[in-house]
């Protein structure tokens, strides 16, 4: 039988002992947890009577102030048809039955009907105002658990027929999980004895199966370590112990074969370290190299290894370089410590490379540092990724200052609106003056749309999608082009008679020919006859062209032309151009954003842009954007209606800057309304409050110090949910949309702010609400 026993699989064994060990632990393990799980449900039943009772308590309190005395007794009946509740009753101070759960028992005495009741019990209740429950009876099937809740009825808060008043009460809840647990004890226990059976009869199998063939091949592989290769072992085991068995004599037959082996590492171990990119490389005290890869002999213009082993530093950096790399080597010799530094190496043929270079000594078998390991990796791309990632940070910065610029200019160009257009009317019939006034008014115009440039430049704009003339906008903007263009470069433009309509952002497609036309100045440094050509015609596709851009559907575009007689783009770059952060130009001198916004942007706008360079002679930019039927195109501006002045009606006027709050009331008022006006919200809402019955209307900034315009007029809804109200703003006005509710009621307007504008907007909101 031991025989057979000890040709066991392995594996067999090994689970038998496993799950013996594991049955104890889990048996325990399965009463504790039901022993917990009665304890926890034991208390859980205590917990959910306090919980009841003192619902009952504040559910007969309210009743009982609205003297409705039978909804008290529903109260009881109800409570004491809970499972586990024997009875409940609501005792006065004089110890009479106000409501009970047996109704014949209501008006008695409680000590006259009440067996469990106790006199004692209740006047202490009643006396410390407080709840008792009494302790658990031993040795019964059911716990009984008597209580007595002290509670008040009447007014407490006047003091006023105040009656103090007692729950008493009996609650059972059942003990049978004790007698399972005590079944479930002896269970345990018999099988706790089987198992201890099991475990006795395994010990002699290990005995037998395990122990002695361990042991035998212990002293088999002490003899093996010690280099007696005459040790034998018993071969008449069976299963795993015999495959264990046959294997150890072949390793002993294999270790006298080792010498051949341990080379053969050695070339694998080369022939990994040479796969590796980074430079590798180990060398001795004296700063000799002892060997590298194939990575370091090819950096320093090497054949191989060979061709290192035996150089210094000094043999590849200038003298006062390898000096600083062995004082830093002999630091690590000292200190036993590895360190890690970045540092600017010349390859053989001239290009200079960051390095980050970690250096580790290695010991020998006595722990004594004998030499370093030094591993070096390429890093010029990451540090070149980490300057272009400050410079993007440094964009993202001066987006959100063009933002809070933008929001200060728009408030002054406010003001400058609102004063040209008291004086446009002032002297309407003097056309000198007229005419410097319109100027002015094309000037802030224009001040404004440069505003709305930056903040799409900055992202603080949103796309608007709308059609317009190309011809009409490309005019305009031509204007812009040549003031940015200095004078010593010929600046020609050739725009066609067509008014090529297009959907899309008026302000995104001139900030792109603004960025081409930056990069064409740029190109133009040094040159002798410079010369900038901008042009937009009128293009027919055919199969051909569009067989090779597939993904154009569009039979007619609008071509736009920027070109420039620079140094052309060379074929190495052509393909990174349009890369966001890829500038030729110096970290201080270009982002490396112009061009992949202009690309951007021509595929919002579901266009194509190609470059046509050629080296020294020019290059030019070719973007075609798809036309829109005309009946589709906003191609004239809309031209808005006159509309009736004011009749008297009230404005509320807030606003935070004084320029323009003193610009705006002295225009409506000029409109024929009355105004008032406010410095801030806070004050705004004060005023409404005084004088709500005269304001027909508000106009408020959103953004101003105390409140701002939107919490200011949702305080003023409580109290006139219909007034109308128009919101101004100088942020972006689809981020200010965003914030403000969406109803008839409201309007937003952008600063600076037409007049002309923002009265028929007042006539639309008062003329609605009539």
């Amino acid at each position: 039988m031991t025989k057979g026993l000890r040709k066991l699989p392995l594996r067999t064994t090994l689970l038998l002992l496993i799950a013996l060990a594991i049955v104890p632990y889990v048996s325990v393990v399965i009463f504790k947890t039901y022993h917990d799980a009665m304890e926890d449900l034991s208390i859980l039943h205590k917990k959910k009577l306090k919980e009841d009772l003192s619902s009952l308590v504040v559910q007969t309190i309210w009743n009982y102030r609205k003297e409705d005395i039978s909804e008290i007794q529903h109260l009881v009946s109800l409570a004491a048809a809970k499972e586990g509740q024997e009875q409940i009753s609501l005792i006065d101070g004089q110890g009479y039955i106000l409501a009970s759960s047996r109704l014949r028992w209501v008006g008695k005495k409680a000590q006259d009907v009440l067996v469990d009741f106790n006199a004692a019990e209740f006047h202490y209740t009643l006396q410390k105002h407080l709840s008792r429950f009494t302790s658990d009876q031993a040795g019964q099937e059911d716990k009984t658990l008597q209580y007595y809740q002290y509670l008040q009825l009447g007014d407490t808060a006047s003091q006023q027929d105040v009656m103090p008043a007692v729950f008493f009460g009996v609650y059972q809840y059942n003990q049978n999980y004790e007698k399972l647990l005590v079944k479930l004890q002896n269970r345990l226990i018999g099988m706790l004895l089987i198992i201890s059976f099991f475990l006795f009869v395994a010990m002699l199998v290990l005995r037998h199966w395990i122990t002695k063939p361990l042991e035998d091949i212990h002293q088999f592989v002490r003899q093996t370590s010690r280099g007696d290769w005459s040790g034998q072992m018993d071969m008449n085991y069976g299963g795993e112990m015999l495959e264990l068995a046959q294997k150890l004599l072949h390793m002993r037959d294999q270790l006298r074969l080792s010498e051949k082996d341990m080379k053969e590492a050695y070339v694998l171990l080369e022939s990994l370290i040479d796969s590796v990119p980074d430079l590798i490389f180990y060398k001795n005290h004296s700063d000799v190299y002892l060997g590298c890869n194939d990575a370091f002999s090819t950096f320093f213009g090497k054949k191989s290894q060979q061709d290192i082993i035996g150089l210094t530093d000094a043999d590849f950096v200038d003298k006062e370089a390898a000096e600083l790399f062995k004082e830093e080597d002999q630091i690590i010799f000292r200190s036993g410590e590895a360190k890690r530094k970045e540092e600017w190496l010349t390859s053989h043929d001239g290009k200079c490379v960051l390095f980050d270079t970690l250096k580790t000594p290695y010991y020998d078998n006595q722990g004594r540092v004998i030499g370093l390991i030094g591993v070096s990796r390429d890093i010029t791309n990451y540090r070149n990724l980490e300057e272009q990632y400050l410079q993007a940070q440094k964009m993202e910065a001066i987006g959100t200052l063009v933002g809070g610029i933008a929001h200060d200019f728009n408030n002054m160009l406010a003001g400058i609106v609102g004063n040209t257009y008291l004086l446009k009317k002032k002297f309407v019939r003097e056309e000198k003056a007229l005419e410097k006034i319109t100027n002015i008014e094309n000037i802030s115009a224009r001040a404004a749309d440069m505003i709305k440039q930056l903040m799409t430049f900055s992202r603080q704009g949103p796309m608007m999608m709308i059609g317009f003339s190309l011809r009409a906008c490309l005019l305009d903007a031509m204007d812009i082009v040549r003031s940015s263009i200095p004078e010593n470069i010929e600046f020609q433009s050739s725009v066609c008679d067509e008014e090529l309509p297009i959907v899309g952002d008026e302000t995104i497609v001139v900030q792109m020919l603004l960025n081409l036309a930056s990069n064409a100045r740029d190109a133009l440094n040094y040159k002798e006859q410079p010369q900038i050509v901008i042009t937009l015609n009128h293009f027919e596709a055919d199969k051909t062209w569009l067989s090779q851009h597939e993904k154009l559907s569009a039979k007619t575009y609008a071509h736009i032309m920027v070109k420039d007689n620079g140094e052309g783009i060379s074929d190495a770059h052509k393909d990174k151009i349009f890369e966001p952060f890829f500038t030729t130009k110096a970290v201080d001198k270009g982002t490396g954003l112009g061009l992949a916004m202009v690309y951007g942007a021509v595929e919002m706008h579901e266009g194509l842009i190609l470059l046509d360079t050629v080296a020294n002679a020019y290059t030019a930019f070719h973007i075609y954007l798809p036309l829109e039927p005309c009946e589709k195109s906003l191609v004239d501006r809309p031209v808005i209606k006159s509309v009736e002045l004011g009749k008297g009606e009230c404005v509320l006027v807030v606003d935070d800057e004084s320029e323009v709050l003193e610009t705006a009331v002295e225009v409506l008022e000029s409109l024929g309304y009355r105004v008032f006006s406010a410095s801030d919200g806070e004050q705004g809402l004060a005023f409404f409050e005084a004088n709500q019955n005269e304001i027909d209307i508000v106009l408020t900034d959103v953004v101003m110090p105390k409140y701002g315009g939107v919490k200011m007029l949702q305080a003023i809804r409580l109290i006139a949910p219909q007034l109308p109200a128009i919101f101004m703003t100088g942020y972006d006005m689809q981020q200010v949309m965003d914030n403000i509710p969406n109803n008839s009621l409201n309007i937003t307007v952008a600063k600076p702010i037409q007049f002309d504008d923002l009265n028929q907007n007042i006539r639309t909101l008062l003329d609605q609400q009539d």
